[in-house]
């Protein structure tokens, strides 16, 4: 379950397990902060681990994965 997020915490891409997560009605993701996100659908950014990562480009990104439930 992963997202991708540009340096300022936007989000750029979900997979389809990140979107299962979610309500129907929270619509399209890209552009939109995850903090945004996360306050909507109460997802506990504390279970998430970040790494930051640079494309070819030189472009960075940072990579949400969320942790499984124990």
């Amino acid at each position: 379950v992963r997202l991708v997020m540009d340096e300022d915490g936007r989000i750029v891409h979900a997979t389809p397990a990140f979107m299962a997560l979610l309500p129907p009605d929270v619509g399209p993701l890209p552009g939109r902060p995850f903090r945004d996100i996360a306050a909507i659908t109460g997802i506990d950014s504390s279970r998430m681990q970040f790494d930051r990562v640079s494309a070819p480009d030189g472009q960075r990104y940072i990579v949400g994965s969320l942790a499984a439930e124990d």
